[in-house]
């Protein structure tokens, strides 16, 4: 299971961000359905798309969740969903960090599960400079890089923020992506691990690895990773189904 994989331990509380892209969505809606006997709370302090409503069993569309949930709490086993609001694109819009940390010290929810980049689709982007918007009570962020994103050009098709991204990863204007590209991206302050909370235990994930070809390139770029102590806790190699939200391979190296 990909809890197992990133090391959750579903007996303690938990608030895990996810950032980067590639698969951010699927892979946190695919642990939110694995961690199913808990009470948790799906959030956003950007944006995603509205959940089908098969995702979820509460949904709450205001700034402030505790005014949207009635008097008896919440059940365990089930999701709610939060939003501050519902935009034309039929997005829920981000929640303030203010109104999340106040969430948090409720104590309401076992598990607290926030996308907190956006990457419109693409398998990989660096951020902008007011991104990503992490919750600083975060037990633990994950990064996401789509392994699809290599060998593809640099370019609005395959690369959330071009200019970002080849600033960060010191790429030329007629560069395609390579593996020592995200090398750069991941290890780079203002890379994909930006603003990760003092004391958050880090996750890689090299999603998209669904063909051989992607799984030896993710296996020798975490390899490289580790070698040079880059103060990552957890090196994950996954292929998701996107449809139907759930982990169709995955390996811990």
């Amino acid at each position: 299971m990909f809890r197992d994989l990133i090391g959750v331990d579903d007996s303690k509380p938990a608030v895990i961000s996810f950032v980067g892209a590639g698969g951010k969505t699927t892979i946190l809606f695919a642990l939110s359905q694995e961690l199913s006997h808990q009470k948790r709370l799906i959030t956003t302090t950007t944006a995603i798309y509205k959940p089908v409503p098969s995702l979820w069993d509460i949904m709450v569309i205001r700034p402030n969740l505790l005014s949207g949930l009635d008097n008896k709490g919440v059940k365990p086993d089930t999701i709610t969903v939060w939003g501050r609001s519902l935009s034309p694109e039929n997005k829920l819009l981000g929640v303030s960090t203010a109104c999340l940390t106040k969430v948090v010290q409720t104590e309401l929810f076992d598990t607290i599960l926030i996308e907190a980049d956006g990457s419109k689709r693409r398998p990989v982007k660096a951020p902008a400079e007011h991104e990503p918007v992490i919750a600083v009570e975060s037990t633990t962020v994950v990064g996401v890089i789509g392994l699809s994103a290599l060998n593809k050009p640099i370019n609005n098709q395959w690369v959330h923020r071009v200019d970002e991204f080849r600033h960060v990863v010191q790429a030329n204007t007629d560069d395609s992506i390579q593996p020592e590209h995200l090398v750069r991206l991941i290890k780079n302050p203002i890379g994909l691990f930006k603003s990760t909370p003092s004391g958050a235990k880090k996750v890689l994930v090299l999603n998209q690895a669904d063909y051989e070809c992607n799984k030896t390139q993710g296996s020798r770029l975490i390899e490289k990773l580790k070698n040079e102590n880059v103060g990552i806790d957890k090196f994950v190699l996954t292929s998701f189904n996107p449809a139907t939200f759930e982990l169709v391979w995955g390996e811990q190296l």
